[in-house]
């Protein structure tokens, strides 16, 4: 049967225990033609009171959990879809919740309140408009009304997430809207995010490896060590939150290869599935919530004069400078120590600004220069941006290492871009975006948009920097599923 609304619509539907709601033949409507959204969990405050005293003592707040209430409608529902309904919202299922809206983010939830449906007393028609008697056919009833449903968490009040980057959130719209679009909920593309992987030196001391968290509720992220050699007796690793002043400190002697570290379990486990206790000395790690960030887009659109627009470019970046245009940003001192994140650079610290020139600088030099536009009596000689050549392939993959530095080819659909090594890349969708109107192939100017993020000031020191023993170089990658509020 045809309905009104389709699994995954925004704001009408949802998901619970695997199902979206659409599927079943409901979805969520409006109240006073406005959804609800809850802006903090239920919480309880621990208060006293005290005698001759005026007032309460505060002990604290807990977060007691989460409440979602929905207002449905049922369209047309036989008597065997009502049943798949009612087995949907049986009071005993726990399962997870995934609002339309935010689809990044899962929460475990029960059905603690179902209203009945309002019916409007309507049945289907089993033939077009009578019978071969020329009587008239009613039909089997359907019910067709209003309701309400609530769930509330189950255990932790947190909702834990689907995804780390924007990317991972490609949203299915190519049937309505002819193409997919990534959904933008927040989260950052990975191209324009802090590194999550890091060389940590021999004998580190106080080496910066700043993390993001996405969720808006603090963070245990999990690392992974790398190693080709065995850590010896005494071997340790301190992890310090300078922002939260909070450090854990790790032991890992005897252990080698692939090791993985659970700062909430507290755990370490090896290549083998060993999992070993006792290791940790401090309390648990954690990463603060994503707050602040600055967006630079990649162009914007400014009024010259009675409504002749002109486009620009938003910033350039050479070296270990990037230059902002001031209509977009004017630097200031509060966002040094941020983070510059653009173009996969995996996140320079600034370190000072240039208040004459508008300009950040970096700590150091961004891996690729964004060149501005080089002008010559009023005509542009080259466009702003970085550079990129287009070569046949013929549907052929290239070998792996092969390639020089920002050449683009396609095969099978996907496009790929060389820089040390060929790999796949969302820039280019057609290679007429490298024709000129001749139909040669020539080469064309990407700018790029930037986030500079405030993070935790996190940092390792390994072996004798804390007084364990020598320790060699490794390799640190870090996870995090981030929870949210």
């Amino acid at each position: 049967m045809s309905r009104a609304v389709r699994a995954g619509e925004v704001w009408s539907t949802f998901i619970f225990d695997g199902i979206d709601c659409a599927d079943l033949g409901v979805y969520a409507i409006t109240s006073g033609s406005t959804y609800t959204t809850n802006l903090e969990p239920t919480f309880s405050d621990k208060k006293t009171n005290v005698t001759a005293y005026d007032g309460q003592y505060y002990y604290g707040t807990q977060i007691t959990g989460q409440k979602f209430t929905f207002n449905m409608f049922a369209e047309n529902l036989s008597y065997k879809e009502l049943n798949r309904l009612r087995n949907w919202l049986n009071p005993r299922h726990i399962g997870k919740l995934i609002t339309s809206d935010e689809p990044y983010k899962f929460y475990y939830v029960k059905p603690t309140s179902i209203g009945a449906i309002a019916n409007i007393p309507l049945s289907s028609v089993q033939t077009p408009e009578q019978s071969v008697l020329n009587t008239f056919v009613e039909g089997d009833l359907v019910y067709t009304g209003k309701f309400t449903i609530s769930f509330e968490t189950v255990g932790s009040a947190y909702g834990y997430g689907l995804s780390y980057y924007r990317d991972d959130l490609l949203y299915d719209a190519a049937t309505k809207y002819g193409e997919n679009y990534y959904y933008n909920r927040g989260l950052l593309y990975k191209d324009m995010s802090p590194a999550a992987r890091w060389t940590i030196s021999a004998n580190a001391s106080q080496q910066s490896i700043p993390f993001y968290n996405p969720g808006s509720a603090e963070g245990k992220p999990i690392y992974t060590i790398t190693t080709e050699e065995s850590f010896g007796p005494n071997s340790k690793i301190e992890i310090r939150n300078n922002t939260l002043n909070s450090s854990v400190v790790i032991d890992v002697s005897n252990l080698s290869g692939s090791i993985t570290v659970n700062i909430t379990d507290q755990t370490i486990t090896d290549e083998s599935g060993m999992t070993y206790y006792g290791r940790f000395d401090g309390p648990n790690l954690s990463i603060s919530p994503f707050e602040n960030m600055i967006e630079i887009p990649e162009t914007y659109v400014d009024d010259e004069d009675n409504f002749n627009y002109v486009e620009y470019v938003s910033m350039s970046v050479v070296g270990d400078r990037v230059k902002l245009d001031p209509k977009v940003l004017l630097v200031d001192e509060n966002i040094i120590g941020w983070y510059f994140c653009c173009n996969k650079n995996e996140g320079i610290k600034i370190i000072d600004i240039d208040i004459d020139t508008n300009e950040l600088i970096l700590e150091q030099p961004n891996p690729e220069d964004i060149p501005p536009a080089e002008i010559e009596d009023g005509q542009i000689i080259r466009p702003a941006g970085v550079e990129y050549v287009y070569v046949e392939v013929n549907n052929k993959m290239p070998e792996l290492h092969t390639g020089n530095r920002n050449e683009v080819c396609t095969v099978d659909g996907k496009w790929y871009l060389f820089t040390t090594q060929w790999e796949e890349t969302n820039l280019f969708n057609s290679k007429e975006e490298f024709r000129d109107i001749y139909g040669y192939y020539v080469p064309v100017y990407r700018v790029f948009g930037a986030n500079i993020l405030n993070l935790d000031d996190i940092v390792i020191s390994t072996g004798t920097a804390i007084k364990g023993s020598s320790m060699g170089y490794f390799e640190l990658s870090a996870t995090l599923q981030p929870r949210y509020l």
